[in-house]
């Protein structure tokens, strides 16, 4: 049945365009969004017709609802770099598990709290 299977969108509609009326919205690519989630350090990207508009930029969190929380134990601390091991750890395999199982995942230490 249709309630059974997940659904993944391949493009997303911009929620600064359709909070304020700009319509059609701009689409983002889910797969591209994902990517400047990783690289962008900030967190938001830009939309062309937002911008037009003279919206600021968009939170990355508001387009995509991370779907999967990593929870850990911090471990211990690296006096000389200021990390948790532990941390490090699901660091590297949050980028593994959202590539390979095409989920968004999120971190209480990288502001998902408040997503």
């Amino acid at each position: 049945s249709i309630l059974s299977s997940a659904v993944i969108y391949d493009s997303v509609p911009c929620p600064s365009c359709t909070e304020h009326g700009i319509m059609p919205p701009f689409c983002f690519n889910r797969q591209t969004v994902i990517a400047a989630l990783d690289h962008s350090g900030m967190g938001v990207t830009t939309c062309p017709k937002c911008m037009r508009a003279g919206h600021p930029a968009v939170r990355i969190l508001n387009i995509l609802a991370p779907e999967v929380f990593l929870s850990y134990q911090w471990g211990y601390k690296f006096p000389l770099f200021e990390t948790y091991t532990t941390q490090e750890l699901v660091r590297r395999y949050r980028r593994l598990i959202e590539v390979h199982a095409d989920v968004l995942c999120w971190l209480d230490v990288e502001g998902g709290l408040s997503a």
